[in-house]
């Protein structure tokens, strides 16, 4: 719901009320987030941004006759309003100067060009603040001092004409408060910076437990928005529940995979051995084409497998966790490419695999790709500075970088073409061989020839997304492709006791913690566990790190198992399979040494993975010139911009500043994450949101600090994949066992 407060200049005051309402061309507004508790019509607190609490604090600094004025002589502030009225009734001659009436009516704050650009300004009236006026004469003003006065109407004192002529002071500092931060506001207006432990504080002092009293009520504070009011009181119809329907109406039920659609789609043909009985692949037969699909499984990004899947991955919380990305604003990020990099991460092996017969991931960005800017001045420096992000920001004039260049092609593929493999249902390649082949069919009990049968299909992108989904929740994929058993969902990781595989410090593992950073756990006091927690953006950048990572890093970070059956076993066969039976040495490592794309690791990151270098190249004379030419470099010692030669740069899209330094993270601010990974910035409308979801009383919160650091960042990542509840397997275990090492109870 959208309430508007507005602000009219009237010439004269209607009856009643008492505040005067400014109207401004190009009116700028501030927006304000209130906290009401429904049954007592009363405001819990306002939570708003520092342009808010700039315009409170404004307050302090303005003159009381300047607070009458404003207020139209209605103040009710003591006497104030007669005081100041007898000062406008008086005549001038009982003054000392006709200046003094008007510096009395007009008084000037001291903090007046400090207030001079307030996102809104009440007191946007004359005289403005860093105006001064100058006599009209020149001989007046060309003596060795010349003489103005802060107010219109004072007297030159050489000629004693009014001195009305305007001159400008320099600009100086604006406003009070860094801009960045949340304030919480009381009622009483208490300000606070917003966290937490000051929310809750007062929250259980005011007495509120039941969080579902409280609504968020959100105001636009700018000047005139009556008639916009008045448009919504005769068209009271809800928009958002027309946009809910005509979504409804764009996905179809119970679809969960994006299906693509590609003329003249390439297949790749695969003979499956099938228990007719026991309705069952026993193994599968294929070329390099399909293994090297299913290799190219490993060096997928996390946050990439979410989107293929259409957030409906199952893959533990990860759907939630690419979901935040997606819903939080822009301005939580440290620049716009962050946001894109994260809902679209980039893969090391993404050229290698752009030539795959069936490739599943054939969207933007393409992996050859890089984006210069289009200003020819931008380009034409000995450095020319790209993007492998198409929204970065040029570093020289801040203009979106859209312009595609490409890239040379390099290798494809990872196996040798020729082979023959053999693949088993939980995905176990190896090459293929009678020796082979008996051991599998004699392992598995198949005694009798007759109950197998041969099915031969052709994959598609909608089979081999059908694939990747079930392989991440099913230790049966090519059973569940076959037989179409989508309904059925393994639980990947039953039995492995999640909370028994967090490495606890202090019990036998003795690897220090070089990073660290606090977290603060809002624990529910019935449970014993985490609801949600209070996080900076270090702990923010580390989790949102996780969609970056490949598939095969889970197994490479993780001493050789991710507790996902078939991701390990598809590693592991990439590990088995003799280095003759790939195309070269460098893709058996990129699939058993994963890294990181160019830019995509996080400075503070607590998970030890490397990143590819970025490529780049020159040529002779500038790239204008260079791309003017046919890509052809000049055949003159320098081009016609100077240049003799040039070098083309990949920059980090993280950076605001556009460098070509590695390293940077993704988020800025403070958040609020669930304890299934679900992000949103710390507010009070998203803490109460949370705590209904959860339906938890506000007055069985407890607060409790919490250490984040090397080891707890990797046994998050293991149960983000595999718990639907990793805030709580992960911390709530550590400050356990942290207590129980402290008073060895």
């Amino acid at each position: 719901m959208i309430w508007k407060w507005t602000w009219k200049l009237t010439e004269s005051c209607p009856e009643g009320r008492g505040i005067i309402h400014f109207i401004m061309a190009g009116e700028q507004k501030v927006t304000v987030s209130f906290l009401v508790d429904k049954a007592k019509k009363r405001v819990v607190l306002a939570e708003a941004d520092s342009d808010f609490v700039d315009m409170l604090f404004s307050f302090l600094t303005l003159p009381l006759g300047t607070v009458v004025r404003l207020l139209n002589n209605q103040s009710n502030f003591g006497c104030m309003d007669k005081l100041y009225g007898s000062v406008e009734t008086l005549d001038v001659r009982n003054f000392q100067t006709e200046a003094c009436k008007t510096m009395l009516l007009f008084p000037q704050s001291a903090a007046a060009e400090r207030c001079e650009d307030l996102k809104v300004n009440i007191d946007s009236t004359e005289p403005k603040p860093r105006l001064a006026y100058a006599c009209r004469k020149p001989d007046c003003c060309s003596k060795a001092t010349c003489l103005a006065s802060s107010v219109s109407n004072a007297r030159c004192p050489h000629c004693r004409e009014t001195m009305d002529s305007p001159k400008t002071w320099a600009k100086g500092d604006v406003q009070f408060v860094k801009s960045g931060d949340k304030f919480m506001i009381t009622d009483d207006l208490l300000i606070s910076l917003f966290s937490m432990e000051n929310y809750l504080s007062l929250i259980q002092k005011l007495g509120v437990e039941d969080a579902c009293i409280l609504e968020e009520k959100v105001m636009d504070l700018g000047i005139e928005e009556e008639r916009k009011d008045q448009e919504a009181e005769q068209n009271p119809g809800n928009p958002q529940e027309e946009e809910e329907e005509e979504e409804e109406e764009g996905c179809p039920e119970g679809r969960g995979i994006i299906h693509f659609i590609m003329a003249g789609e390439q297949k790749v043909t695969v003979s499956f051995l099938v228990d007719k009985a026991k309705k069952r692949v026993v193994l599968a037969e294929a070329d390099s084409d399909f293994v090297d699909m299913l290799f190219s499984f490993l060096t997928l990004p996390l946050g990439t497998v979410v989107r293929l899947l259409n957030n409906q991955s199952n893959f533990g919380c990860m759907d939630k966790l690419y979901g935040s990305v997606e819903t939080l604003d822009v301005r939580n990020f440290q620049t716009e490419a962050c946001k894109t990099m994260l809902l679209f991460p980039q893969s090391a092996a993404a050229e290698r695999c752009e030539d795959l017969k069936v490739n599943i991931d054939s969207t933007e960005p393409k992996p050859r790709l890089a984006y210069a800017c289009r200003k020819p001045d931008c380009c034409s420096k000995a450095t020319c500075l790209a993007s492998s992000v198409s929204n970065a920001r040029c570093p020289h004039c801040r203009e979106t970088m859209d312009s595609p260049k490409t890239w040379a092609k390099g290798d494809v593929q990872f196996v040798k073409s020729g082979d023959k493999f053999m693949i088993t249902d939980d995905l176990l390649i190896s090459l293929f061989s009678m020796e082979n082949y008996l051991s599998l069919i004699q392992k598995l009990g198949v005694e009798d020839a007759c109950i197998l049968e041969e099915k031969v299909m052709d994959l598609g992108i909608e089979e081999i997304l059908t694939l990747l989904g079930r392989f991440l929740v099913s230790n049966s994929p090519l059973t569940d492709l076959v037989f179409k058993n989508m309904g059925v969902t393994d639980d990947v990781s039953k039995g492995i006791g999640i909370k028994k595989m967090i490495q606890v410090k202090g019990e036998g593992n003795t690897e220090a913690e070089s990073k660290e950073t606090h977290v603060n756990l809002i624990l529910n006091k019935s449970t014993n566990k985490v609801s949600f927690v209070e996080v900076g953006e270090e702990f923010v950048n580390v989790i949102f790190s996780f969609l970056t990572l490949p598939l095969g890093s889970l197994i490479k970070l993780q001493t050789k198992k991710s507790f996902l059956e078939c991701v390990d076993n598809l590693y592991q066969s990439a590990e088995n399979l003799s280095l003759d039976n790939f195309k070269s040495e460098e893709c058996k490592n990129i699939l058993i040494s994963p890294k990181l794309a160019p830019f995509f690791g996080y400075t503070g990151s607590m998970l030890e993975m490397d990143e590819i270098a970025p490529r780049e190249s020159s040529c002779r004379g500038c790239y204008v010139c260079c791309w003017r030419n046919d890509n052809t470099g000049c055949s003159v010692s320098e081009c016609a911009h100077g240049v003799k030669q040039a070098y083309f740069r990949l920059l980090n899209p993280k950076s605001p500043e556009g460098s070509t330094e590695i390293g940077g993270g993704y988020a800025k601010g403070k958040f609020l994450v669930t304890t299934d990974l679900c992000v949103s910035q710390l507010s009070a409308s998203s803490s109460i949101q949370i705590i209904k979801n959860q339906d938890i009383s506000l007055s069985d919160l407890v607060m409790k600090r919490a250490t984040f650091g090397e080891i707890q960042a990797l046994d998050l990542l293991r149960s983000a994949v595999t718990s639907k509840t990793p805030i709580d397997d992960v911390l709530n275990t550590h400050q356990k066992a942290k207590v129980k090492e402290e008073f060895g109870c």
